[in-house]
């Protein structure tokens, strides 16, 4: 713990920071801590960033993906198009579909 100390003041870190780091770090489950625990939320419940995501997805399936199914469909294959348009919008594939 001495040379987090000393690390933080070289670091020129304030003091409250310092102690808050500190004291996160020097607890333990065995040891009572004054510091709260973090806030625990249903699995149900989305982050703003799942909920954008989401919402994105949702989007461009329905413009974008509805109107080329029946032609997929028909070919038996995902479009090199839609593959793209999704792994920009960060739903990605680890390797491009045949």
């Amino acid at each position: 713990m001495n040379s987090l100390r000393g690390i933080l003041k070289l670091n020129n870190v304030n003091a409250a920071a310092k102690n808050t780091l500190i004291r996160s770090l020097s607890c333990s489950p065995k040891l009572q801590c004054d510091a709260a625990p973090a806030p625990r939320y249903p699995l149900t419940m989305l982050s703003e960033d799942e909920v954008m995501m989401k919402e994105t997805v949702a989007r461009l399936a329905k413009e974008q993906i509805l109107p080329l199914v029946r032609e997929m469909e028909a070919e038996h294959r995902i479009k090199d198009s839609v593959v793209d348009m999704l792994f920009e919008n960060g739903v990605s594939f680890t390797h491009k579909l045949i």
